[in-house]
């Protein structure tokens, strides 16, 4: 008798032991916080705005300060001599119009300041994924380790009860071997959720980049959770989506800067200085010209150049139509799949109370002596099976929840 209530003992001597609360979305926000992807894909995102400021700086005129000494020799028939010519004063140089090209380059860096974004929310949505799984089976760990602990304080008052009327010869050999085997699968299943919560815990571990402590309990929100409707559709603001459009408007920047190169450009340049040439009085030397270049002929160059970006134009346009339909498929039929686990969850529920009510009286009637032994075993055992076949049910729909919120790429952010 002491070696079948041992194993509860101990672990009830462990559960006694001060444990430390995890809420779920602190938890996420600190893994936001420090995960190197994430924090890769910003400075990202802050390289394309930098880039994208500083081409914005050819919308505005070049001025700066200058001053120049030139040595100049001239002949003549009578004499050689050398002749120094010092310049200083202001320039100005201001593009007019460039084909659009800075208009387009701005575009251009502008989607991929876009991209990023879209990236960093992938990246949050993909993050949340994976701890949220890992969380959810350390919860189901957790609710699991306490219904086994229960069923196997039945099974061990069972055990008692038949070994008491074996004793007294009511009762065969065998009642008493059932009722043994079936406590020591009870706590081997035990020790199975103990490492099913140890692995889940060593992947949470992974994801915050740190070890957890020691005992730790996680709030369990399981049942409100279920309560609760999956909300959120597809729009044209998911992130794969917004990747996918920032791509082809990339693209489509790109093929803008080509066609540049078929337009004129116009540049200003404005000079205000003074002259001092040797041994001569100083001078202005003002001048104002006007560049007008117009490309005639460039070896085909710019075509073929503008054709190559405006076939990956099209081929991000085939591919963010194929992405679109793909995810409101997954959408549909994660809805449908969650649904349907959430029914059968429900109906296993039912089951559950009814076999806990069946085996509680089945074990009045054996205590009384109205029942056989087999009827006890056959009641509880389907009382276990049913528990058993909820838990796998909680797994599955929880699981199928998260992979539906994982499709709408729900983060949470902060």
């Amino acid at each position: 008798m002491v070696r079948v209530l041992f194993p509860l003992i101990l672990l009830t001597t462990m559960n006694t032991q001060a444990q430390t609360v995890l809420e779920w979305k602190p938890l996420l926000h600190k893994v936001y916080g420090q995960n190197s992807e994430i924090l890769s894909l910003q400075k990202q995102k802050d390289s394309a705005y930098y880039q994208k400021s500083a081409v914005k700086s050819d919308f505005a005129p070049s001025l700066f300060l200058f001053a120049d000494r030139t040595r100049q020799e001239e002949k003549t028939s009578f004499r050689d001599t050398d002749v120094t010519t010092d310049t200083y004063g202001l320039k100005a140089s201001w593009n007019l119009f460039n084909g659009f090209s800075t208009y387009n380059t701005v575009r251009k860096y502008s989607a991929e300041e876009n991209q990023s974004e879209s990236q960093i929310r992938l990246k949050m949505a993909d993050i949340r994924y994976q701890l949220r799984r890992a969380y959810i089976q350390c919860l189901i760990s957790q609710r699991a380790l306490t219904t086994w602990k229960r069923l196997l304080q039945l099974q061990i008052d069972q055990l008692s009860i038949v070994q008491i009327k074996y004793n007294k010869g009511v009762e065969a050999l065998w009642s008493v071997e059932i009722s043994k085997a079936n406590v020591e699968v009870t706590k081997a299943t035990i020790e199975l959720e103990l490492n099913n919560f140890s692995k889940a815990r060593s992947n949470m571990e992974v994801l915050i980049g740190e070890p957890l402590p020691a005992n730790i309990e996680l709030v369990d929100d399981l049942d409100a959770l279920l309560k609760t409707e999956v909300k959120g559709e597809l729009s044209p603001n998911h992130p794969e989506l917004t990747l996918l459009q920032q791509q082809v408007e990339e693209a489509g920047a790109d093929t803008s800067i080509q066609r540049a190169g078929y337009l004129p450009s116009l540049k200003a340049n404005l000079q205000w200085a003074d002259a001092k040439i040797e041994s001569q009085d100083t001078t202005h030397d003002n001048q104002l010209s006007l560049t007008l270049t117009f490309p005639l002929f460039e070896g085909f160059s710019t075509t073929n150049q503008t054709s190559k970006a405006r076939a990956i134009v099209l081929a991000r346009e085939y591919t963010l139509t194929d992405s679109r339909l793909r995810l409101e498929a997954d959408v549909i039929q994660g809805r449908s799949l969650y649904s349907a686990n959430l029914k059968f969850l429900k109906a296993k529920s039912s089951e559950v109370k009814a076999t806990q009510l069946w085996s509680q009286t089945i074990e009045k009637q054996y205590r009384l002596g109205v029942r056989k032994y087999s009827d006890w075993d056959q009641a509880q055992t389907k009382m276990i099976t049913s528990e058993r076949d909820y838990l796998s049910s909680l797994r599955d729909t929880l699981e199928s929840r998260i992979l539906l919120e994982k499709t709408l790429a729900v983060t949470e952010e902060m």
